[in-house]
């Protein structure tokens, strides 16, 4: 009982949050349009002065874990071809294939992810989430477009060059890049600025899990509970189980054990829901999958973490 109560603890704050974003949204306080904007605040300024601050705050050695980074992005690759050889053999229908195949292995890292490990750890900076963010995340828009890509027939040419600028360009990873050299060479932050990016930083975490609740909608939950349930199972039980393998075998850190759990099995990202409708892809049943493992993942993050809290790995 005392693990599950330290999942509870975990978890349950974030949650939490996130009704109150719901809540505020479907009263009419907030509009769609402010969610879309606030997003764009969080996204540009806010994560990225974060991740700025945690990377030029750390030490440049425990940056770049390769055996994290390996069973991060070999994990991802193990789920988005165990799912994808699923929909192909229950779903069959390319459009529903490809949201299905993009739902179940990309999760809300940052958004959800973050906040998460924080807790966990008990510390407000992160060491390993930003080598995960500099590698796994790129996969995810690469393997989105290649499925999306041939399960849509009225797909345009994949642009190499374009997906590749549009990594760099992100502002999580320039955050990332910006902040290596402070990390490498010692270098600190002028007291004003340090605060002010603070201050940016603080807003990240309860601005983002509002959002979360802000865009979260039930309604498709009805005519999609079957495949939804499946992608529940894939992304919230099948991933973080190949996660945690993958890192058992390489024998990464406690906390990158933590970090590899958090990845695999937080939900569906509510990007997945934009990208699969911006390429032609069944929208509708994207956004199903979104709503439906954001809610499952309360109970299944509670169990996950008093799992790790009881074979003391958090």
């Amino acid at each position: 009982m005392e693990y599950l109560s330290f999942g509870i603890r975990m978890t349950v704050p974030m949650f939490l949050v996130m009704a109150v974003g719901g809540f505020l949204f479907h009263r009419g306080v907030v509009s769609e349009d402010y969610a879309k904007r606030t997003n764009q605040v969080v996204f540009q300024t806010a994560l990225p002065a974060m991740l700025f601050q945690d990377i030029a705050e750390t030490d440049p050695q425990s940056l770049m874990d390769g055996k994290l980074i390996l069973a991060g992005l070999l994990g991802t690759l193990l789920v988005f071809l165990i799912s994808w050889g699923l929909a192909e053999k229950t779903i069959g229908i390319p459009g529903k294939v490809g949201a299905f195949v993009h739902g179940s292995y990309r999760g809300n890292f940052v958004y959800i992810g973050l906040p998460l490990i924080m807790n966990i750890l008990g510390r407000d900076t992160l060491t390993c989430a930003p080598s995960v963010i500099a590698t796994v995340l790129p996969a995810y828009n690469i393997f989105a477009v290649f499925i999306l890509t041939i399960k849509n027939k009225n797909a345009q040419k994949v642009q190499v060059g374009k997906i590749a600028l549009e990594i760099l360009k992100n502002p999580m990873i320039l955050a990332i890049l910006a902040g290596l050299p402070f990390s490498i060479w010692q270098i600190s932050l002028p007291y004003v600025l340090d605060q002010a990016v603070g201050y940016l930083g603080d807003l990240a975490m309860p601005l983002a899990l509002l959002l979360i609740g802000m865009n979260i909608h039930v309604k498709n939950l009805k005519s999609h509970w079957k495949i939804t349930a499946m992608a529940c199972v894939c992304k919230l039980v099948l991933s973080p189980a190949v996660g945690l393998c993958l890192g058992w075998l390489l024998g990464v850190s406690n906390e990158a054990m933590v970090t590899l759990f958090v990845l695999f099995s937080v939900p569906s990202a509510a990007n997945s829901y934009i990208m699969t409708r911006s390429m032609n892809g069944d929208g509708e049943l994207a956004s199903s999958i979104v709503a439906g493992t954001t809610l499952v993942s309360v109970i299944t993050l509670a169990v996950g973490i008093s799992v790790l809290k009881m074979v003391q790995i958090a």
